[in-house]
């Protein structure tokens, strides 16, 4: 089905706008490692892509915005579901890929799944762009990948927010954004996530939703003060 909804029936695994991310500079690229190195890539890869994982929770009041973006974001479906990143893992959210012609072992680039089509994309891209850039000026480091292409469940690992208002208790907590974005911005935002949740009744979930016109334009009763 051609569609920009992230979730269009229960037993479908959806639609995603997943992201690749790569950095250069002076035309080169400066993610991948240009020798021996712990995960194939620079450590100011390894730094950037540390800050998007670190404040990933948040990301998704960014990148995940509608209420049917967590029925897209569920295990077993090749999507984000838990904070993880791995080696061409592709049940990991933030997945590092070697495409033809690099040498084994060394990384380009990495690709972020909890994004979809209903995101505004210079907000989304804005949001992972500020937590790379706070990887970098705090220098931090990636956790232990986690192997393999398979169901990461039995990893003990930490789920990503499974609704909006979860993304949003997030995006509370995590005080970089804030101290980034205006306070207008923010505030719009988290006024149109919450318009989202009332309006969509979450967590009830509804496939039909558009069908049955109980679809509210979330900007309709919002003022706009600046």
């Amino acid at each position: 089905m051609a569609t920009f909804v992230p979730k269009y029936a229960e037993d479908e695994d959806g639609s995603g706008s997943h992201v690749h991310i790569s950095l250069s500079r002076n035309g080169e690229n400066v993610f991948m490692a240009s020798g021996d190195s712990k995960y194939g890539m620079s450590k100011i890869g390894e730094s950037f892509m540390a800050g998007v994982l670190n404040h990933l929770p948040a990301i998704l009041a960014f990148t995940a915005t509608h209420p049917l973006s967590y029925e897209h974001l569920v295990p077993k479906t090749k999507n984000a579901a838990y904070l993880c990143w791995g080696k061409e893992n592709t049940e990991a959210p933030l997945r590092t890929a070697s495409p033809p012609g690099i040498a084994d072992d060394f990384i380009n680039h990495f690709e972020i799944k909890a994004f979809d089509a209903c995101t505004n994309p210079y907000i989304g891209l804005a949001s992972i762009i500020i937590s790379g850039v706070d990887g970098l000026r705090k220098d931090l480091s990636l956790p232990k990948p986690v192997e393999g292409d398979s169901d990461v469940s039995g990893e003990n690992l930490r789920s990503v927010p499974d609704s909006i208002s979860e993304s949003l208790i997030a995006l509370e907590e995590d005080t970089l954004f804030s101290e980034v974005m205006s306070e207008n911005l923010l505030t719009v935002i988290k006024a149109i996530r919450k318009m989202e949740v009332k309006n969509y009744c979450e967590p009830e979930r509804d496939y039909n939703f558009y069908d049955q016109n109980i679809y509210k334009d979330p900007l309709k009763d919002i003022i706009f003060k600046f």
